[in-house]
């Protein structure tokens, strides 16, 4: 029977060293395990920051596609709006040339001052002093302006 203690003590003894071993494989375990659960973690917070990169850029993406469509928008409404501005011009050339072939030299004639509106030489000659002190004109050199201008000698 000693024989029999001794031989459950030494099973005894080695299944309380199998079960240190266990033991310390579990902390291990568990250790390894929480190591993990905060590397899932951290890849998950990554994850996530990456997700929300992506969206951001997608977004700015979008508004950036969105941006160019209302430029190309706006490029084109300005075209059209040069082209009607050009033909707008030209047409305005044309009427402004088609005025000036009906005037003719009477009509250019009738809008000059009648002599009759001319001032007389001595009050222009009076003006031109006074406005320019040394001026070298004289009543004769009014007079001959005045002629020149389709006048009398005032």
């Amino acid at each position: 029977m000693q024989a029999d203690v001794g031989w459950v003590e030494q099973e005894l003894n080695e299944v309380r060293s199998d079960c240190r071993v266990l033991k310390d494989e579990r902390d291990e375990a568990r250790a390894d395990s929480a190591k993990l659960r905060d590397e899932l973690g951290q890849v998950r917070s990554q994850l996530a920051e990456l997700t929300a990169f992506r969206e951001e850029l997608h977004r700015s993406e979008l508004e950036m596609e969105l941006e160019k469509v209302r430029w190309e928008q706006q490029l084109t409404d300005a075209r059209a709006e040069l082209a009607d501005a050009k033909a707008t011009i030209l047409k305005q050339g044309d009427e402004i040339r088609e005025l000036q072939a009906k005037l003719t030299d009477a009509e250019l004639k009738q809008n000059s001052t009648p002599a009759n509106e001319l001032p007389e030489a001595a009050n222009l000659l009076n003006e031109l002093k006074s406005k320019r002190k040394k001026s070298r004109a004289d009543l004769a050199d009014v007079v001959e302006i005045l002629e020149i201008l389709g006048g009398d000698d005032g």
